[in-house]
């Protein structure tokens, strides 16, 4: 599914592996923040197994289905055309593909398809509790969002509480594995380490060795049009709904004042609101 350089996630793989051969009905949870490598360790874990793979998007919910609806052709039926209304109709599907052999069923950025199909999440609760549980399915929703992950997937109000086998939070790369990405010397790994945060796909940007690390860092980081040049403003934006004070808390953090009274002060805000604020961006 994607050509870019596999490394390391050696428990992580054995995890998904050892939930794939109980060959019972297993619904796993796996999320963590964006770039992080989530699609890319999951499609590790589906080759050379039976799998439907589909990946959300923003859009509408017919346009959501459609492409679902694809997939699933493509991956069991050989391309033979189907297509599912509802997400009810291609869940009552995989149930009975499910019933035979063990089946794979992936939504990578659930978020993105909760979002656009209604009732998805219940939908899905629906199909655990009177179907899916009694097949060999392995079902594994993936989500970049980590607050909806969190809160609104497996937080206690969620209509899928309590049904999880398993759940993932892929974290950054160790400095043993991203040295491997990232191609460099001893020092220069650990200077790309620290400026990443062990983030896979930001440490494949400073991988060309033949480039100085200096020009890469200017050229992703500080130059407009750099791949990392809007990513703080971005993750921003997916984690919180006031994304704009956050980034002003940042701001004056840069400037040197690192206490609540002084971000307080220079903001005219409530130091309660800055603190609540600081602890948002530390989480």
């Amino acid at each position: 599914m994607l050509n870019r350089k596999f490394v390391g996630r050696v428990e992580e793989l054995n995890y998904l592996e050892e939930l794939y051969n109980s060959s019972k009905f297993e619904f796993c949870i796996l999320y963590g923040r964006r770039r992080i490598g989530k699609t890319l360790l999951v499609s590790k874990f589906c080759e050379g197994k039976k799998s439907v793979f589909h990946m959300g998007k923003v859009g509408s919910e017919k346009r959501e289905l459609e492409a679902l609806s694809q997939v699933i052709s493509n991956s069991l039926l050989e391309g033979s055309a189907v297509n599912f209304e509802t997400f009810e109709a291609a869940l009552n599907f995989m149930a009975k593909y499910g019933e035979g052999e063990r089946l794979v069923f992936v939504i990578d950025e659930f978020p993105y398809f909760a979002n656009s199909v209604v009732g998805a999440m219940s939908a899905l609760q629906h199909a655990i509790d009177h179907h899916l549980s009694k097949t060999q399915l392995m079902i594994i929703l993936t989500g970049s969002s980590v607050s909806f992950m969190e809160q609104e997937v497996l937080g206690n109000k969620s209509p899928l509480f309590g049904r999880k086998t398993g759940v993932l939070h892929l974290k950054p790369m160790p400095l043993n594995e991203s040295a491997i990405l990232s191609n460099r010397g001893a020092v220069e790994s650990v200077v790309v380490q620290a400026m990443t945060g062990g983030v896979p796909q930001y440490i494949e940007y400073f991988g060309d060795k033949e480039i100085p690390l200096m020009e890469a860092i200017e050229n992703n980081w500080f130059n407009k049009g750099g791949l990392l040049y809007q990513e703080p403003s971005f993750l921003l934006s997916m984690e919180t709904r006031n994304s704009g004070n956050y980034l002003q808390v940042l701001e004056v953090l840069a400037s040197g004042k690192n206490t609540l009274n002084k971000i307080a002060t220079k903001l005219n805000l409530p130091t309660p609101n800055i603190s609540a604020t600081l602890n948002t961006l530390v989480d």
